[in-house]
């Protein structure tokens, strides 16, 4: 027998250090029968089956079942039968809860044995508490299942680069947010994946970040599936000579901005049209009833004078002025849209071949005018009044911006087309419009064309690149279409002309037939021993009509208003014969003035009078049967040809 060295321990001493190391270390051993009968149960066995409080003397237990002293979180695969088949296994972990109801997990090593007192298999364990580890594993996966809902919810690329701009990890919602595929990205180097423009910058904001700790910021534009799109990516340090680079896509944010930019633009272009057409509404109203009062004053005049006198002539020029200042009224409520459409459906086409004389002599030597209409009628449901307005003012403006002395080409076409909503955008007042097949008007012209920076101010009121002129041309052209549902496509480059294409919703409904003969003003059926009811409150315009009425045969009543209206009517309802009533006066205006007098006499024929017609109001949407609109200023003959249809139609 071995001499025991001096400084070794007893017996009883090694167990103790066995007991202290398998405790710290979370060992428990313990041997049982195949039926799970305990043969033997070390100490720290019952620590880790929480036990060792309840018992001092582990041999307390033997004789017990083992599986009554825990139970299976889940139960696991019999390692029982695969120590008796295998001999032994090594590695089996799962996890259990103790009776007091705590849940350890342990790892198994188990082998076979025989039991020296009857030589039976036996099964020995040696368990391992991992419940530490494994808390810490889930706790990690916990964590990493945050941090990947986390990256899922939130839309930023992040790539971490090295000092040199190489590429070592990456994180991509979808890999279609990357600029080149995934499989190409880790280990290589920013300058081979992304443009100079990009790579060169990029490498440089992480040497800054790395050199100061402070985020650097940086934008740019890359080419993506045919389409460009727009990046923000901060770069921040995350180590000595790492960074990262957590990348947005601005696409949508930029496009968002300008599509608000461009609606700003568009409430700032409404409240301007919205003040300019108050403005011009009240000009129109108190201008026009004095243009009335003139125009009609010399035409009363000028029928009882000697044509060729010098008076006959002065009278003309005063005439023809005061028709030129309607004309600059007209204008601007065309603008502003505050026109009355006496809407016919008519082909545009035809609208021109008809204009091509009176086009001819406006342009006279300055360009050659031709014409490309349509095979099929262009038809449109419009006013043809301002349509032919339309046309002229785009023809001069065209003869304006050819150049004396050179061959110059101005060519009206017509036709249909189809318009997406992308185009419509970029159009004058095309914003509103929906995509779809639509008529067009377009005048081209060979002339010196116009700078980018000119083209938005060409439809503001009074802007002219000419030496003279009103500037109201085009703006009056751009009013007239809006009141027609339509848009402006301009397409111009310096020096080599324009292009201006009118837009209008197209028309399925037959053409309006041509109107009858207008009948003679001169000897006006029915208007001779007729009683009229003037109802204005401007007192020219009373006087005028009055002298023209009364010049004809007609008797006449005044009422400056609309309750004095009422009043002469409700004594002699039959005793008047037509009714002319202004639109606009203070108290009751003509509308209500119109419902009023429906009241008393409701077959009553009504010629309507207004300087302007105010926005979304028609006299077919108030359902006014019998009534006729004469616009302010208007001419004695005019006056006398309405009121003689009213009498004969009411």
């Amino acid at each position: 027998m071995a001499k025991r060295h001096p400084f070794a321990p007893s017996d009883s001493e090694l167990s103790a250090i066995r007991k202290e190391a398998m405790d710290f270390a979370g060992i428990a051993i313990y041997r049982f029968r195949p039926d799970g009968t305990i043969l033997f149960i070390e100490g720290g066995t019952l620590k880790l089956l929480d036990l060792d409080e309840e018992y001092d003397d582990p041999s307390a237990l033997v004789g017990r079942d083992i599986a009554t002293l825990f139970e299976y979180v889940e139960q696991p695969r019999s390692f029982r039968e695969e120590v008796l088949a295998r001999g032994q296994v090594r590695g089996f972990e799962y996890a259990y809860r103790t009776l007091k109801g705590e849940v350890r997990w342990v790892n198994h090593d188990a082998f076979v044995v025989e039991d020296p007192a009857t030589g039976d298999k036996a099964i020995q364990v040696i368990c391992h508490d991992i419940t530490p580890r494994r808390r810490a594993l889930e706790a990690l996966e916990r964590s990493q299942a945050r941090t990947r809902a986390l990256l899922s919810a939130i839309p930023d690329l992040m790539f971490r680069l090295d000092r040199d701009g190489t590429f070592r990890d990456f994180y991509a919602h979808r890999d279609s947010d990357l600029y080149v595929p995934p499989e190409q990205i880790v280990g290589a180097s920013i300058r081979d994946l992304l443009p100079p423009h990009v790579a060169t910058r990029s490498v440089a904001c992480v040497h800054q970040t790395l050199a100061t700790g402070e985020p650097v910021a940086l934008e740019y534009t890359l080419e993506m599936d045919g389409e460009e799109r727009h990046f923000e990516a901060r770069h921040v340090r995350a180590g000595e000579n790492e960074a990262v680079a957590i990348v947005r896509d601005m696409t949508e944010l930029q496009q968002a901005q300008q599509e608000q930019l461009r609606l700003e633009v568009a409430v700032q272009q409404a409240q301007k049209m919205e003040s300019l057409g108050l403005l011009a509404g009240g000009i129109a109203h108190d201008f026009n009833n004095l243009l009335t009062g003139i125009l009609g004053e010399t035409d009363l005049l000028l029928s009882g004078m000697q044509p060729g006198t010098t008076a006959h002539e002065r009278l003309g020029r005063v005439q023809e002025t005061a028709r030129r200042a309607a004309e600059l009224t007209s204008a601007l409520l065309a603008y502003t849209g505050r026109t009355n459409l006496q809407r016919k459906v008519l082909d545009l086409t035809a609208l021109a071949s008809d204009m091509r004389p009176l086009l001819e002599t406006v342009i006279g030597r300055r360009a050659d005018l031709r014409l490309q209409p349509a095979h099929d009628p262009v038809k449109v449901e419009a006013d043809p009044t301002q349509l032919r307005q339309v046309v002229m003012n785009l023809v001069t403006n065209a003869a304006d911006a050819c150049e004396e002395g050179e061959e110059a080409l101005i060519v009206i076409s017509t036709g249909q087309t189809v318009v997406e909503l992308d185009e419509l955008a970029a159009m004058r007042g095309g914003d509103e419009l929906v995509a779809g097949d639509y008529a067009y008007l377009e005048v081209r012209d060979s002339g010196v064309g116009m700078a980018p920076e000119t083209v938005p101010q060409i439809f503001d009121p009074f802007f002219t690149s000419k030496d003279s002129g009103r500037g109201l041309g085009l703006a009056t052209v751009l009013g007239i279409v809006r009141a027609h549902g339509g848009a402006i496509d301009v397409r111009t480059d310096t020096g080599r002309g324009s292009s201006i294409r009118v837009l209008l919703p197209g028309s399925e409904s037959p053409l309006t037939p041509a109107e009858e003969a207008s009948m003679s003003v001169r000897l006006p059926m029915g208007i001779v021993g007729t009683t009229v009811l003037i109802v204005d409150d401007e007192e020219a315009v009373r006087a005028v009509t009055r002298g023209a009425l009364e010049r004809e045969g007609a008797m006449v009543e005044e009422a400056a208003d609309g309750q004095e209206a009422l009043q002469i009517l409700s004594r002699a309802p039959d005793a008047i014969d037509l009714v002319l009533l202004d639109v606009t006066m203070p108290g009751m205006s003509g509308y209500e003035t119109l419902d009023a007098l429906r009241l008393i006499r409701e077959d009553m024929p009504v010629v309507m009078i207004s300087g302007y017609m105010e926005p979304g109001v028609s006299l077919e949407a108030r359902g006014a049967e019998n009534v006729r609109f004469l616009h302010k200023p208007f001419r004695v003959d005019a006056l006398l040809e309405n009121i003689a249809k009213a009498l004969r139609h009411g």
